[in-house]
């Protein structure tokens, strides 16, 4: 979201101080990023991270599943071995599986240019 926000490459210190988090996590958030094909590292003077793909070519639900995998609601719904003494005659299974295909159809249709803004820098409220 933070280099969607900006017209410049950002620095790992930048987006961390920003959203106060560490910097080795973000470190380590980045290259998974970069692996994917979201974002690009530029070494040297001028350097940082930037957007590989404009914000209107990437999805959310693409970016969730790629760095997060599967988002179970409960271990159940997807499991061919019983997990829960209710499994065998369970009918919320089907319920649950029915709404997580919802939510991530939802999501890979939300962009990142929906959920910001290009050039609008994002606000951060104090802690």
């Amino acid at each position: 979201m933070y280099l969607a926000s900006v017209d410049q490459r950002a620095t790992i210190p930048d987006i961390a101080n920003f959203y106060q988090i560490s910097k080795d996590h973000l470190a380590k958030v980045a290259q998974r990023l970069a692996r994917q094909g979201y974002v690009r590292s530029i070494r040297g003077i001028g350097g940082g991270l930037e957007l590989s793909k404009s914000p209107n070519e990437i999805s959310l639900g693409d970016v969730i599943q790629k760095l997060e995998g599967s988002m179970e609601l409960l271990e159940c719904v997807h499991a061919t071995q019983n997990v829960c003494v209710l499994q065998p005659n369970c009918r919320l299974r089907g319920v649950l599986a029915e709404a997580e295909r919802l939510q991530m159809e939802y999501l890979l249709s939300v962009r990142l240019s929906d959920v910001v803004t290009p050039g609008q820098q994002l606000l951060r409220i104090g802690r």
